[in-house]
C-alpha cells in the first residue's frame, strides 16, 4: 500500500520566504557596498551568500521584486566579494553563480 503525500501550496508562506531572501540579500549588499567596509564584513557577507539558494530560481513577483534586478544585486555582490578574497590572498573558492543564475 502506497502511502499518499499531498503538498499544499500556501502563498503567503511563499511570499515570506521571498520576502526573507530578499532581507538576506540586502543586508549582505549593503555590507560589501560599504565605504567603510572590513575583513568582518566581507566574512559575514560570504556567509550569508553561502545561506542563499544557489541551485533554484525564485519566483521574485510575488513579493512585487523584478527578478533581474535581484540576480544583479546577487551577481554585485558575488563579484565584490571574490574580489575582495583574492586582494588579501585568501585561498577561499570563488563563490558561484545564486538563484540558478547560470540556467
Amino acid at each position: 500500500q502506497k502511502e499518499v503525500v499531498m503538498v499544499v501550496y500556501n502563498p503567503e508562506e511563499a511570499r515570506q520566504g521571498v520576502v526573507d531572501i530578499h532581507k538576506q540579500l540586502t543586508e549582505m549588499h549593503a555590507l560589501v557596498t560599504n565605504d567603510q567596509a572590513t575583513p568582518e564584513h566581507f566574512d559575514t557577507a560570504r556567509t550569508i551568500y553561502k545561506e542563499l539558494p544557489m541551485s533554484y530560481q525564485i519566483n521574485w513577483e510575488i513579493a512585487d521584486l523584478v527578478a533581474a534586478d535581484m540576480q544583479a544585486i546577487a551577481d554585485q555582490c558575488r563579484e565584490l566579494i571574490n574580489n575582495h578574497d583574492a586582494q588579501r590572498g585568501s585561498n577561499a573558492l570563488p563563490l558561484e553563480r545564486l538563484f540558478n543564475g547560470n540556467a
